[in-house]
């Protein structure tokens, strides 16, 4: 069976139900099986030590069954036919990322009802971009000549050099970082450091790393671990240490398809070797990577409920007045919590509702499945960066957007089809 859409005497489509039916069918099982394991995964994983006195955990069957209904009608969208194969596995990331996660802690906790639908939102918009021309097509190739690159990558690497030679630590563990090194880091980092290290650490310098395999040119990919290394030494974040078998996890397939269903399979792999083994590694990243972003969810949508700061603590904090003694992720551990070092920072979907309240649950998905839909043939002609993708994604659910685009290096992503596009239209005019 096939439908066949005309848009405006233009767009022209056909949607085969029966096309790719087998992979959609898969997904469609395994989504199920990580929503399941999931959320026995809850019952053993202790977030007491996380979890404030007025936000209690108790299971609520009225509770689980909405969530249990949302996550049955999302899912059997994955059933259907797509037309964008890269806006279906950004569908796929975000609920295996952001709802799975999210529709288990509501089962547990009285938190609002808007973090589940704004994410669906999300979801539903990223399906109906899917089969719109929206913006131009374009051809972008990343597979270019490493050694250029190199060379910028290097020069962009001497300040750090210098900046964290006299203090390289390489007493850390593999879960928590190097507490020394982010002390230190924490004192003595300037702006522009701490900018450039997301910015080469998130984005540069993985994509270096597989272009350098994508062109067979392995030294400079030696050299680029090394500056993962060393940046970690320095800087002590965790999260530069999982960059690197991260990346290079989904790299060895070409197909798209392969990809998607490797990372359903390690994710499901993963929780189930983390409930055979209860391991303390396993507990702790599921907890940190998996739970607590969405625990962090439903304080800031209990927080900023009818008191959104309306971008006073952004750019334009000159413009409005900030209201609280701390910035966000500070004010909500002083409000929760009351001690402790936690900062309780955090990005889709409750900084939309921090910043512009309800109207969040509707602007920022389309805002989001706008920017994917943007960068959509950028993914689709360069399939090797998918661990790049999901790397963008967890920036996006860890950090505010504005703060992802202007500091982790996605405005690379908005500025190369904006390129192509003035080269073209230069090349155009060139030939008349």
């Amino acid at each position: 069976m096939q439908i066949n859409i005309k848009l405006k005497n233009k767009h022209y489509f056909i949607i085969n139900f029966k096309e790719n039916f087998v992979f959609r069918a898969i997904c469609f099982l395994l989504l199920i099986f990580c929503y399941l394991i999931l959320f026995f995964s809850f019952s053993y994983i202790e977030l007491e030590y996380e979890t404030p006195e007025n936000l209690p955990l108790l299971y609520n069957h009225n509770r689980f069954f909405f969530a249990f209904c949302i996550f049955s009608i999302i899912n059997f969208f994955i059933l259907l036919p797509y037309r964008s194969l890269v806006l279906y596995s950004i569908e796929i990331i975000v609920i295996l990322i952001s709802l799975l996660p999210n529709l288990v802690l509501f089962s547990f906790t009285q938190s609002s009802p808007k973090i589940v639908i704004t994410i669906v939102f999300l979801i539903l918009f990223l399906r109906i971009l899917g089969y719109l021309n929206l913006f131009w097509e374009y051809k972008i190739n990343l597979n270019y000549d490493v050694k250029p690159y190199f060379i910028i990558g290097l020069i962009l690497f001497i300040p750090f050099f210098h900046h964290f030679i006299t203090r390289i630590d390489f007493d850390f563990d593999i879960v928590n970082g190097n507490a020394n090194a982010k002390l230190a880091a924490r004192d003595n980092n300037s702006n522009y450091i701490n900018y450039s290290l997301y910015f080469l650490t998130t984005f540069f310098f993985p994509l270096l790393l597989l272009n350098s395999l994508k062109n067979k040119k392995y030294i400079y990919g030696i050299v680029s671990v090394f500056f993962f290394f060393f940046l970690f030494s320095g800087f002590g974040a965790r999260y530069i240490i999982w960059v690197l078998p991260f990346i290079l996890w989904f790299y060895f397939f070409n197909d798209l398809r392969r990809k998607v269903l490797l990372l359903l399979i390690s994710y499901f792999a993963f929780l189930v070797i983390f409930l055979l083994t209860k391991n303390d590694i396993l507990l702790t990243i599921t907890q940190r990577s998996i739970f607590i972003p969405a625990l962090m969810n439903q304080l800031y949508f209990d927080f900023f409920e009818n008191n959104s700061i309306y971008y006073a603590d952004s750019i334009f904090k000159q413009l409005i007045n900030y209201p609280y003694d701390f910035p966000p992720g500070e004010q909500i551990r002083e409000h929760f919590y009351g001690h402790g070092t936690l900062n309780a920072s955090n990005g889709f979907p409750s900084d939309g509702f921090m910043h512009i309240g309800n109207y969040s649950i509707i602007f920022y998905p389309l805002l989001l499945a706008i920017f994917f839909k943007y960068i959509e043939n950028l993914i689709q002609q360069n399939p090797y960066i998918f661990g790049i993708v999901l790397l963008v994604y967890f920036n996006i659910i860890s950090a505010s957007f504005h703060t992802c685009i202007l500091t982790f290096g996605f405005w690379i992503l908005l500025v190369l089809p904006l390129i192509y596009q003035i080269k073209k239209v230069i090349n155009g005019k060139n030939r008349v």
